[in-house]
């Protein structure tokens, strides 16, 4: 997974982020998106999707490898990804069309 990657997923095509904008921006935005409900956190969240794709320099992981070293199912991981990827594309939409 890459950079590339991630802002395909996105989708958000007037947004070209770089690798640093992306790291710094993911637990601020996830923080201030994450419904008050949610059992994970923004850190939690950030931290995840930046291994995930390999960025900070680190090569990506797989969901099942996220999996075990955060003591959930392959499957659950995938769940919040997309959860978060959501929250991500709608906030960007919004702003981008305000």
């Amino acid at each position: 997974m890459s950079l590339e990657k991630f802002v395909e997923i996105i989708n958000v095509d007037s947004y070209h982020p770089t690798e640093k904008d992306l790291c710094e921006m993911l637990p601020i935005a996830l923080h201030s998106l994450k419904p008050k409900n949610s059992p994970w956190t923004a850190d939690f969240v950030a931290n995840m999707l930046i291994m995930r794709y390999g960025l900070r320099g680190n090569s990506g992981h797989t969901l099942q490898q996220l999996g075990d070293i955060y003591g959930r199912s392959r499957e659950r991981v995938r769940e919040i990804e997309a959860k978060a990827f959501r929250l991500i594309r709608r906030h960007l939409q919004t702003v981008h069309n305000a």
